[in-house]
């Protein structure tokens, strides 16, 4: 940048009779300084940042922090580079217009056509020197706008294989997660496959003992039921032979009645005047009888 700055000076001082030497402005120190100092920092930064020890994320972070400081630093540049263009073509014209200035004022006397020949052929010498002068600017102005494009695209592509990169790593990170989802959803459909099956075998177990407790209960009832039987037959064993044995006792009761009948017959004829007890021993007979006969008819 000094160099460019400096050379049309050092053309036009050189074209002039003696000119002093030309130094360099004070604005061009500081702004070539302050650029050295921002390169340094940077320089210092990436120096820092290059060691094996950083991961790939703790690069990209310092990437983006530094990403505004760098193009910060190309737009300085840029419009640095592009303000020396102007001010180089504004001194080219400038001294375009001295020359035509001295043209106009030279003395046409006697020598005046070989003066104007020379100014002439002076002017012819320089139009290609100026157009050149034109043409490099216009060209240096191209490659700094191309440089910058280029630049620029350079970042994208850098930018984008990085965010390629991380959707890699997240892709390789999601198909692991994917793995030990699947390896957990087999074990839980595996485990829901040995609950089922031990809910199943619960029913069964639960089913069975449901029907051994209803069996268990049947048997208990069938057995209460055998005992209330046997009970009652035992009873009705023994209503039967109390029967046997107070119908045998009425029998016998008959029988000496009717035996007792008998000899109160033959003594009536004899003693009419005991008719009296015979009636009597003869309502007591028929009360037995019936008292016999109501026996029977409640068992």
């Amino acid at each position: 940048m000094s160099d460019q700055s400096s050379s049309p000076s050092l053309t036009a001082g050189s074209r002039g009779s003696c000119s002093p030497a030309i130094t360099r402005p004070t604005w061009l120190l500081s702004t070539i300084t302050d650029f050295d100092e921002r390169m340094k920092a940077i320089g210092t930064t990436n120096s820092g940042e290059d060691g094996p020890n950083h991961t790939f994320a703790q690069l990209a972070e310092s990437y983006y922090g530094k990403r505004p400081q760098l193009l910060s630093l190309l737009q300085d540049l840029y419009n640095s580079y592009v303000a020396l263009c102007n001010r180089y073509i504004n001194a080219l014209a400038k001294r375009d217009g001295a020359n035509c200035a001295e043209l106009e004022s030279l003395d046409l006397g006697e020598h005046g056509e070989i003066e104007y020949s020379e100014v002439h052929s002076s002017l012819s010498y320089q139009k290609p020197y100026l157009s050149s002068e034109v043409g490099t600017t216009e060209l240096g102005v191209k490659n700094v706008e191309n440089d910058r494009s280029m630049e620029e695209s350079y970042k994208k592509i850098q930018l984008l294989e990085n965010l390629l990169e991380i959707l890699e790593s997240e892709r390789m990170i999601r198909e692991g997660q994917n793995a030990d989802l699947e390896i957990q959803v087999a074990a839980l459909v595996e485990q829901n496959q040995m609950l089922s099956n031990e809910k199943e075998l619960m029913k069964c177990r639960v089913s069975e003992q449901a029907k051994s407790a209803w069996k268990t209960r049947e048997e208990g009832c069938v057995e209460e039921l055998t005992s209330k039987i046997r009970e009652l037959e035992k009873r009705v064993l023994e209503l039967e032979k109390e029967n046997k044995e107070y119908c045998r006792k009425i029998m016998k009761r008959e029988m000496e009645l009717e035996n007792e009948d008998e000899d109160e017959g033959r003594s009536e004829i004899s003693f009419g005047c005991f008719r009296f007890g015979k009636l009597k021993r003869g309502s007591r007979r028929r009360a037995d009888v019936k008292k016999m006969n109501i026996f029977k008819d409640g068992h």
